[in-house]
Protein backbone atom coordinates (compact mmCIF):
# COMPACT_ATOMS: atom_id res chain seq x y z
CA UNK A 1 0.00 0.00 0.00
CA UNK A 2 1.23 3.52 -0.75
CA UNK A 3 0.76 6.93 0.85
CA UNK A 4 -1.41 9.82 -0.37
CA UNK A 5 1.66 11.71 -1.59
CA UNK A 6 2.88 8.69 -3.58
CA UNK A 7 -0.58 8.28 -5.12
CA UNK A 8 -0.59 11.92 -6.21
CA UNK A 9 2.83 11.49 -7.81
CA UNK A 10 1.54 8.52 -9.82
CA UNK A 11 -1.29 10.66 -11.19
CA UNK A 12 1.30 13.14 -12.50
CA UNK A 13 3.23 10.50 -14.55
CA UNK A 14 2.34 10.37 -18.26
CA UNK A 15 3.53 6.77 -18.64
CA UNK A 16 1.39 5.52 -15.77
CA UNK A 17 -1.74 3.38 -16.14
CA UNK A 18 -4.02 3.53 -13.11
CA UNK A 19 -6.75 0.93 -12.74
CA UNK A 20 -9.87 2.21 -10.95
CA UNK A 21 -11.97 -0.51 -9.33
CA UNK A 22 -14.49 -0.91 -6.53
CA UNK A 23 -13.21 -4.37 -5.57
CA UNK A 24 -11.69 -7.58 -6.94
CA UNK A 25 -14.56 -10.04 -6.69
CA UNK A 26 -15.19 -12.77 -9.27
CA UNK A 27 -12.85 -12.74 -12.28
CA UNK A 28 -11.48 -9.28 -11.47
CA UNK A 29 -8.57 -10.77 -9.55
CA UNK A 30 -7.70 -12.98 -12.53
CA UNK A 31 -7.98 -9.96 -14.83
CA UNK A 32 -5.56 -8.04 -12.61
CA UNK A 33 -3.02 -10.86 -12.74
CA UNK A 34 -3.23 -10.83 -16.55
CA UNK A 35 -2.94 -7.03 -16.63
CA UNK A 36 0.23 -7.18 -14.54
CA UNK A 37 1.70 -9.65 -17.02
CA UNK A 38 0.66 -7.54 -20.02
CA UNK A 39 1.87 -4.19 -18.70
CA UNK A 40 4.61 -4.87 -16.22
CA UNK A 41 4.52 -3.86 -12.59
CA UNK A 42 6.20 -0.45 -12.93
CA UNK A 43 3.58 0.97 -15.30
CA UNK A 44 0.43 -0.19 -13.49
CA UNK A 45 -1.10 1.05 -10.25
CA UNK A 46 -4.43 0.37 -8.57
CA UNK A 47 -6.80 2.83 -6.91
CA UNK A 48 -9.63 0.86 -5.29
CA UNK A 49 -12.11 0.88 -2.42
CA UNK A 50 -11.85 -2.76 -1.31
CA UNK A 51 -8.57 -4.63 -1.87
CA UNK A 52 -9.10 -7.41 0.69
CA UNK A 53 -8.79 -10.15 -1.95
CA UNK A 54 -5.39 -8.83 -3.01
CA UNK A 55 -4.00 -9.11 0.51
CA UNK A 56 -5.20 -12.73 0.86
CA UNK A 57 -4.14 -13.95 -2.58
CA UNK A 58 -0.89 -15.93 -2.96
CA UNK A 59 0.01 -14.05 -6.17
CA UNK A 60 2.85 -11.69 -5.37
CA UNK A 61 1.58 -8.25 -6.41
CA UNK A 62 4.39 -5.71 -6.49
CA UNK A 63 2.28 -2.96 -8.03
CA UNK A 64 1.44 0.27 -6.26
CA UNK A 65 -1.95 0.03 -4.51
CA UNK A 66 -3.84 2.93 -2.94
CA UNK A 67 -7.11 2.16 -1.16
CA UNK A 68 -7.64 4.91 1.38
CA UNK A 69 -11.22 5.45 0.18
CA UNK A 70 -14.61 4.72 1.72
CA UNK A 71 -16.64 5.36 -1.42
CA UNK A 72 -16.50 6.05 -5.14
CA UNK A 73 -17.18 9.71 -4.36
CA UNK A 74 -14.03 9.92 -2.19
CA UNK A 75 -11.93 8.19 -4.83
CA UNK A 76 -13.03 10.49 -7.66
CA UNK A 77 -12.70 13.56 -5.43
CA UNK A 78 -9.08 12.63 -4.66
CA UNK A 79 -8.22 12.20 -8.36
CA UNK A 80 -10.01 15.45 -9.25
CA UNK A 81 -7.80 17.44 -6.86
CA UNK A 82 -4.75 16.52 -8.94
CA UNK A 83 -3.50 17.50 -12.37
CA UNK A 84 -3.79 14.09 -13.99
CA UNK A 85 -1.31 13.10 -16.69
CA UNK A 86 -1.65 9.35 -16.15
CA UNK A 87 -4.17 7.26 -18.11
CA UNK A 88 -7.10 6.02 -16.01
CA UNK A 89 -8.62 2.66 -16.94
CA UNK A 90 -12.03 1.44 -15.75
CA UNK A 91 -12.93 -2.22 -16.33
CA UNK A 92 -16.38 -1.70 -14.80
CA UNK A 93 -17.10 1.35 -16.92
CA UNK A 94 -20.88 0.88 -16.59
CA UNK A 95 -20.63 1.70 -12.88
CA UNK A 96 -18.44 4.78 -13.29
CA UNK A 97 -20.05 6.67 -16.18
CA UNK A 98 -21.25 9.63 -14.14
CA UNK A 99 -18.00 9.79 -12.17
CA UNK A 100 -16.11 10.12 -15.47
CA UNK A 101 -17.91 13.43 -16.07
CA UNK A 102 -16.00 14.93 -13.14
CA UNK A 103 -12.53 13.99 -14.33
CA UNK A 104 -10.12 15.73 -16.69
CA UNK A 105 -7.85 12.90 -17.77
CA UNK A 106 -7.10 10.34 -20.45
CA UNK A 107 -9.68 7.64 -19.75
CA UNK A 108 -10.44 4.18 -21.16
CA UNK A 109 -13.61 2.49 -20.02
CA UNK A 110 -14.80 -1.07 -20.62
CA UNK A 111 -18.59 -1.46 -20.69
CA UNK A 112 -19.09 -4.90 -19.16
CA UNK A 113 -22.88 -5.10 -19.56
CA UNK A 114 -23.69 -3.38 -22.89
CA UNK A 115 -26.90 -5.31 -23.60
CA UNK A 116 -30.51 -4.46 -22.73
CA UNK A 117 -31.48 -6.48 -19.65
CA UNK A 118 -35.20 -6.72 -20.51
CA UNK A 119 -37.96 -4.74 -22.22
CA UNK A 120 -39.42 -3.47 -18.97
CA UNK A 121 -39.90 0.30 -18.72
CA UNK A 122 -37.28 0.56 -15.99
CA UNK A 123 -34.61 -1.39 -17.89
CA UNK A 124 -35.34 0.47 -21.13
CA UNK A 125 -35.01 3.81 -19.34
CA UNK A 126 -31.72 2.82 -17.70
CA UNK A 127 -30.37 1.49 -21.01
CA UNK A 128 -31.24 4.70 -22.91
CA UNK A 129 -29.74 6.93 -20.20
CA UNK A 130 -26.53 4.88 -20.17
CA UNK A 131 -26.23 4.97 -23.96
CA UNK A 132 -26.78 8.73 -24.10
CA UNK A 133 -24.20 9.20 -21.35
CA UNK A 134 -21.68 7.07 -23.24
CA UNK A 135 -22.32 9.04 -26.42
CA UNK A 136 -21.68 12.32 -24.59
CA UNK A 137 -18.49 11.01 -22.95
CA UNK A 138 -17.07 9.86 -26.29
CA UNK A 139 -18.08 12.97 -28.26
CA UNK A 140 -17.37 15.78 -25.82
CA UNK A 141 -14.80 14.36 -23.39
CA UNK A 142 -12.92 12.11 -25.85
CA UNK A 143 -13.17 9.13 -23.52
CA UNK A 144 -12.41 5.78 -25.17
CA UNK A 145 -15.16 3.22 -24.55
CA UNK A 146 -15.28 -0.42 -25.61
CA UNK A 147 -18.19 -2.85 -25.28
CA UNK A 148 -17.59 -6.38 -23.97
CA UNK A 149 -19.15 -8.83 -26.44
CA UNK A 150 -20.88 -12.10 -25.59
CA UNK A 151 -18.87 -14.77 -27.47
CA UNK A 152 -20.16 -15.29 -31.04
CA UNK A 153 -23.06 -12.89 -30.53
CA UNK A 154 -23.86 -11.01 -33.74
CA UNK A 155 -24.65 -7.34 -33.13
CA UNK A 156 -26.95 -5.91 -35.82
CA UNK A 157 -25.31 -2.52 -36.46
CA UNK A 158 -21.80 -2.27 -35.05
CA UNK A 159 -21.70 1.46 -34.50
CA UNK A 160 -19.81 0.88 -31.25
CA UNK A 161 -16.40 -0.62 -30.57
CA UNK A 162 -16.70 -4.24 -29.42
CA UNK A 163 -14.01 -6.37 -27.77
CA UNK A 164 -13.75 -10.04 -26.82
CA UNK A 165 -13.77 -11.45 -23.32
CA UNK A 166 -10.22 -12.60 -22.48
CA UNK A 167 -9.58 -16.31 -22.10
CA UNK A 168 -7.55 -16.32 -18.90
CA UNK A 169 -5.81 -19.66 -19.39
CA UNK A 170 -2.17 -19.95 -20.41
CA UNK A 171 -1.92 -21.77 -23.75
CA UNK A 172 0.40 -24.49 -22.42
CA UNK A 173 -1.78 -25.10 -19.36
CA UNK A 174 -4.82 -25.23 -21.65
CA UNK A 175 -3.20 -28.05 -23.66
CA UNK A 176 -2.48 -29.97 -20.44
CA UNK A 177 -6.04 -29.54 -19.17
CA UNK A 178 -7.62 -30.57 -22.48
CA UNK A 179 -5.34 -33.60 -22.58
CA UNK A 180 -6.70 -34.68 -19.21
CA UNK A 181 -10.29 -34.79 -20.49
CA UNK A 182 -9.90 -38.34 -21.76
CA UNK A 183 -12.90 -40.52 -22.54
CA UNK A 184 -13.73 -42.77 -19.61
CA UNK A 185 -16.27 -45.44 -20.55
CA UNK A 186 -16.26 -46.93 -17.06
CA UNK A 187 -17.33 -43.81 -15.26
CA UNK A 188 -19.86 -44.53 -12.51
CA UNK A 189 -20.42 -41.11 -10.98
CA UNK A 190 -20.76 -37.64 -12.49
CA UNK A 191 -19.98 -34.13 -11.31
CA UNK A 192 -22.39 -31.22 -11.84
CA UNK A 193 -20.57 -27.98 -11.04
CA UNK A 194 -21.81 -24.47 -10.19
CA UNK A 195 -18.66 -22.28 -9.93
CA UNK A 196 -18.11 -18.75 -8.69
CA UNK A 197 -19.55 -16.55 -5.96
CA UNK A 198 -22.91 -18.04 -4.91
CA UNK A 199 -25.60 -15.46 -4.17
CA UNK A 200 -29.40 -15.44 -4.12
CA UNK A 201 -29.36 -13.77 -7.54
CA UNK A 202 -27.69 -16.85 -9.00
CA UNK A 203 -30.68 -19.10 -8.25
CA UNK A 204 -28.98 -21.95 -6.33
CA UNK A 205 -32.39 -23.35 -5.37
CA UNK A 206 -33.24 -23.85 -9.06
CA UNK A 207 -30.36 -26.24 -9.66
CA UNK A 208 -30.83 -27.97 -6.28
CA UNK A 209 -34.51 -28.65 -7.03
CA UNK A 210 -33.64 -29.89 -10.53
CA UNK A 211 -31.09 -32.28 -9.04
CA UNK A 212 -33.69 -33.59 -6.60
CA UNK A 213 -35.76 -34.64 -9.63
CA UNK A 214 -32.64 -36.05 -11.28
CA UNK A 215 -31.83 -38.04 -8.14
CA UNK A 216 -35.29 -39.63 -8.10
CA UNK A 217 -35.59 -40.37 -11.82
CA UNK A 218 -32.10 -40.86 -13.24
CA UNK A 219 -29.98 -44.00 -13.36
CA UNK A 220 -26.80 -41.95 -12.85
CA UNK A 221 -25.00 -41.27 -9.61
CA UNK A 222 -23.85 -37.68 -9.36
CA UNK A 223 -22.58 -34.90 -7.15
CA UNK A 224 -23.83 -31.32 -7.32
CA UNK A 225 -20.89 -29.15 -6.32
CA UNK A 226 -21.08 -25.43 -5.50
CA UNK A 227 -17.52 -24.20 -5.79
CA UNK A 228 -16.89 -20.68 -4.47
CA UNK A 229 -17.68 -18.28 -1.66
CA UNK A 230 -21.29 -18.46 -0.46
CA UNK A 231 -23.39 -15.43 0.45
CA UNK A 232 -24.05 -15.47 4.19
CA UNK A 233 -27.84 -15.50 3.81
CA UNK A 234 -27.68 -18.70 1.71
CA UNK A 235 -25.81 -20.84 4.23
CA UNK A 236 -29.07 -21.78 5.96
CA UNK A 237 -30.52 -22.87 2.58
CA UNK A 238 -27.60 -25.22 2.00
CA UNK A 239 -27.81 -26.55 5.57
CA UNK A 240 -31.52 -27.41 5.11
CA UNK A 241 -30.84 -29.19 1.80
CA UNK A 242 -28.56 -31.76 3.37
CA UNK A 243 -28.55 -34.38 0.60
CA UNK A 244 -25.71 -36.86 0.21
CA UNK A 245 -25.09 -35.68 -3.37
CA UNK A 246 -24.85 -31.95 -2.48
CA UNK A 247 -21.37 -30.56 -1.80
CA UNK A 248 -20.55 -26.92 -0.96
CA UNK A 249 -16.95 -25.67 -1.06
CA UNK A 250 -17.30 -22.26 0.55
CA UNK A 251 -13.96 -20.66 -0.29
CA UNK A 252 -11.93 -18.97 -3.01
CA UNK A 253 -9.74 -21.35 -4.99
CA UNK A 254 -6.29 -20.60 -6.42
CA UNK A 255 -6.53 -20.06 -10.17
CA UNK A 256 -4.84 -23.29 -11.26
CA UNK A 257 -6.87 -25.39 -8.81
CA UNK A 258 -10.09 -23.71 -9.94
CA UNK A 259 -9.35 -24.53 -13.59
CA UNK A 260 -8.53 -28.15 -12.76
CA UNK A 261 -11.84 -28.50 -10.87
CA UNK A 262 -13.70 -26.88 -13.77
CA UNK A 263 -11.98 -29.25 -16.18
CA UNK A 264 -13.05 -32.28 -14.11
CA UNK A 265 -16.75 -31.39 -14.29
CA UNK A 266 -19.06 -33.45 -16.48
CA UNK A 267 -21.33 -30.44 -16.84
CA UNK A 268 -21.18 -26.85 -15.60
CA UNK A 269 -24.41 -25.02 -14.82
CA UNK A 270 -24.89 -21.24 -14.79
CA UNK A 271 -28.43 -21.13 -13.34
CA UNK A 272 -29.00 -17.40 -13.68
CA UNK A 273 -29.74 -14.90 -16.44
CA UNK A 274 -26.52 -13.80 -18.13
CA UNK A 275 -27.04 -10.58 -20.08
CA UNK A 276 -23.31 -10.04 -20.47
CA UNK A 277 -20.29 -12.13 -21.28
CA UNK A 278 -19.32 -14.85 -18.81
CA UNK A 279 -15.74 -15.77 -17.99
CA UNK A 280 -16.92 -19.21 -16.88
CA UNK A 281 -18.62 -19.76 -20.25
CA UNK A 282 -15.48 -18.74 -22.16
CA UNK A 283 -13.41 -21.18 -20.06
CA UNK A 284 -15.89 -24.01 -20.63
CA UNK A 285 -15.80 -23.42 -24.39
CA UNK A 286 -12.00 -23.58 -24.43
CA UNK A 287 -11.86 -26.65 -22.16
CA UNK A 288 -14.65 -28.41 -24.06
CA UNK A 289 -16.71 -28.78 -20.87
CA UNK A 290 -20.50 -29.14 -21.38
CA UNK A 291 -22.36 -26.05 -20.19
CA UNK A 292 -26.00 -25.31 -19.34
CA UNK A 293 -27.23 -21.70 -19.12
CA UNK A 294 -30.60 -20.00 -18.82
CA UNK A 295 -32.10 -19.18 -22.20
CA UNK A 296 -31.18 -15.89 -23.85
CA UNK A 297 -31.10 -15.18 -27.59
CA UNK A 298 -27.71 -13.47 -27.27
CA UNK A 299 -26.10 -16.87 -26.66
CA UNK A 300 -27.62 -18.50 -29.77
CA UNK A 301 -24.45 -17.70 -31.74
CA UNK A 302 -22.36 -19.78 -29.33
CA UNK A 303 -24.92 -22.61 -29.43
CA UNK A 304 -24.63 -22.74 -33.23
CA UNK A 305 -20.82 -23.14 -33.17
CA UNK A 306 -19.76 -26.68 -34.03
CA UNK A 307 -17.87 -28.18 -31.09
CA UNK A 308 -19.35 -25.96 -28.36
CA UNK A 309 -21.43 -28.09 -26.01
CA UNK A 310 -23.83 -25.39 -24.78
CA UNK A 311 -27.46 -26.04 -23.88
CA UNK A 312 -29.96 -23.30 -23.02
CA UNK A 313 -32.94 -23.87 -20.74
CA UNK A 314 -35.89 -21.90 -19.51
CA UNK A 315 -35.98 -21.02 -15.83
CA UNK A 316 -38.02 -24.12 -15.10
CA UNK A 317 -37.01 -26.91 -12.70
CA UNK A 318 -38.43 -29.79 -14.76
CA UNK A 319 -36.81 -28.65 -18.01
CA UNK A 320 -33.45 -28.14 -16.32
CA UNK A 321 -33.67 -31.67 -14.85
CA UNK A 322 -34.41 -33.11 -18.32
CA UNK A 323 -31.46 -31.30 -19.91
CA UNK A 324 -29.14 -32.34 -17.08
CA UNK A 325 -30.12 -35.97 -17.65
CA UNK A 326 -29.55 -35.62 -21.42
CA UNK A 327 -26.11 -34.06 -20.94
CA UNK A 328 -25.02 -36.76 -18.48
CA UNK A 329 -26.36 -39.44 -20.85
CA UNK A 330 -24.19 -38.12 -23.67
CA UNK A 331 -21.13 -37.32 -21.55
CA UNK A 332 -19.52 -40.69 -22.29
CA UNK A 333 -19.72 -40.15 -26.03
CA UNK A 334 -16.77 -38.80 -28.01
CA UNK A 335 -17.20 -35.05 -28.34
CA UNK A 336 -16.13 -32.87 -31.24
CA UNK A 337 -13.04 -30.82 -30.46
CA UNK A 338 -13.41 -27.05 -30.41
CA UNK A 339 -10.55 -24.66 -31.10
CA UNK A 340 -11.40 -21.46 -29.22
CA UNK A 341 -10.73 -18.29 -31.21
CA UNK A 342 -11.37 -14.60 -30.68
CA UNK A 343 -13.76 -13.00 -33.16
CA UNK A 344 -13.25 -9.27 -32.45
CA UNK A 345 -10.13 -7.27 -33.35
CA UNK A 346 -9.14 -6.79 -29.70
CA UNK A 347 -9.67 -8.39 -26.32
CA UNK A 348 -10.94 -6.37 -23.37
CA UNK A 349 -7.64 -6.27 -21.51
CA UNK A 350 -5.66 -5.41 -24.62
CA UNK A 351 -7.99 -2.46 -25.15
CA UNK A 352 -7.43 -1.25 -21.57
CA UNK A 353 -3.66 -1.43 -22.03
CA UNK A 354 -3.26 -0.18 -25.61
CA UNK A 355 -6.45 1.75 -26.29
CA UNK A 356 -8.66 1.32 -29.35
CA UNK A 357 -6.78 0.08 -32.43
CA UNK A 358 -6.41 2.78 -35.06
CA UNK A 359 -8.67 2.34 -38.04
CA UNK A 360 -11.18 0.23 -36.12
CA UNK A 361 -14.83 1.26 -36.02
Amino acid sequence: MITTDSASQLLHKESQLILISENFSGHRLDWLIRLVKLIGERDLAVFAIDVSRLTHDPFDFEIEIYSDFKSKHELIKFIGKNQVKATLIFWDGDNWLFEMFRLKANIRGLIMRPYLASRSLRDLTVFVIKRLTMLFLKKFKSIELAYLAIPYCIVGKKRNYWVDDDLLIDSEFLKILRGQRLLNQRKQSFKILVPGYISERKNPKLIIDACKILSNNSQYEFELVFQGKVEESLKVTFAINNMSWLKVHDKYFPRSEYLELLNEADVVVIPYSTIASSGVAVECFALNVPLIMLQDYRWYGAVSQAGINLRLTKRHVDQLAIILNEVLSSSLEQREEFDFKYTEVQTALNFLVEGQLRGSA
